[in-house]
């Protein structure tokens, strides 16, 4: 029995009693010669911008759901093989996440290449009411939870009540496209070219830096763009604030939006319960400072935002709801 939170960036399989087995990013190393996988997750993140030409790095998912079927399903193959080497049984049940807005051919498509990777019957829970149940919250009682899950494609604003989702809206941010903010800054700023894993450390460096943001000195190093050799430059924190700002106002927009459309008495719970926060960006402060500066009531990180989703799916496969499982 196993739960799969299958993002846009990294594969999270929780097994019943034994917690989260498999977190890795959702890439692959495929040789370009004759198509062979030669390795995925972590052992590809750590080259995939150092790679020979002779292999080609790329990822199944886009924006939440597959994009490549063929892919996906190899994906799943070794990833499933890797970290469930002698499973209990042969065909494991699962349960797996999806987005509340999910189209019924991305859904069927999940399912399929679920069962082509060798699990067996397939349960569905949205990830918002999942991630609700895994971090703890009351989301079977007649009270509303306001909930923004920031992942690495898409960002979900979802207000639940009795265990359905009331309003939900999808804003098609994520922790790419923080990245990728931050790369064209330092680009267009500094004249210098960075690689993903960079700004992806810029990222983590800043949402680390608490109070300081706009006074600490973060540095980078990158290829120069004038004269084409390395160059190491000391960021100003507050840089990384100005890089990432459009993309948290554009999340903030659409808790906005979600909002609007609940009713007073949700409204009220939401105004007392704040609006929790999930999901890698769940780390970021600075994103959660903006979304209480602009909504006007408290922004909590999910104490396990990453894992959250994987947790309270554990639970659907005994009684047909998630709920809070071990972490």
């Amino acid at each position: 029995m196993i739960s799969v939170d299958l993002g846009t960036t990294n594969l999270l399989v929780a097994v019943k009693d034994r917690g989260i087995v498999f977190n890795e990013p959702v890439v692959l190393a495929i040789e370009r010669e004759n198509g062979r996988i030669a390795a995925i997750g972590n052992e590809v993140e750590l080259v995939a911008e150092k790679a020979p030409p002779s292999l080609m790095i790329v990822s199944p998912m886009r924006r939440g759901v597959i994009a490549d079927y063929a892919l996906a399903q190899s994906y799943l193959k070794h990833a499933l093989r890797k970290c469930l080497r002698r499973p209990a049984v042969r065909r494991p049940p699962v349960a797996v996440g999806t987005l509340s807005s999910i189209k019924d051919i991305d859904r069927r498509a999940l399912y399929q290449v679920l069962e082509s990777a060798g699990c067996g019957a397939v349960s569905c829970c949205y990830e918002s009411v999942a991630a609700a149940a895994g971090m703890g919250l009351p989301v079977w009682e007649p009270r509303g939870i306001a909930l923004c899950d920031v992942g690495g494609g898409v960002s979900e604003v979802a207000v639940l009540c009795l265990g359905g989702v009331v309003e939900a809206l999808v804003v098609p941010v994520g922790g790419a496209d923080f990245n990728a903010a931050i790369q064209r800054h330092v680009r267009d700023a500094h004249k210098l070219n960075i690689g993903n894993r960079s700004a992806e450390a810029l990222k983590i460096q800043f949402s680390s830096s608490g109070v300081r943001e706009r006074d600490g000195a973060l540095a980078v190093s990158g290829v120069n763009r004038l004269t084409g050799l390395p160059q190491r430059i000391q960021l100003n924190t507050g840089e990384i604030l100005e890089a990432l700002e459009p993309q948290f106002v554009q999340i903030s927009d659409g808790i906005k939006k979600a909002l609007r459309q609940v009713s007073p008495e949700l409204m009220a719970d939401i105004v007392e319960g704040g609006i929790v926060v999930c999901g890698g960006g769940a780390l970021l402060g600075a994103l959660r400072r903006l979304i209480e500066r602009e909504i006007g009531i408290g922004a909590i990180a999910a104490e396990q935002p990453l894992t959250c989703v994987a947790v309270g799916l554990m639970g659907a496969l005994d009684d047909g709801r998630p709920r809070r499982g071990p972490r």
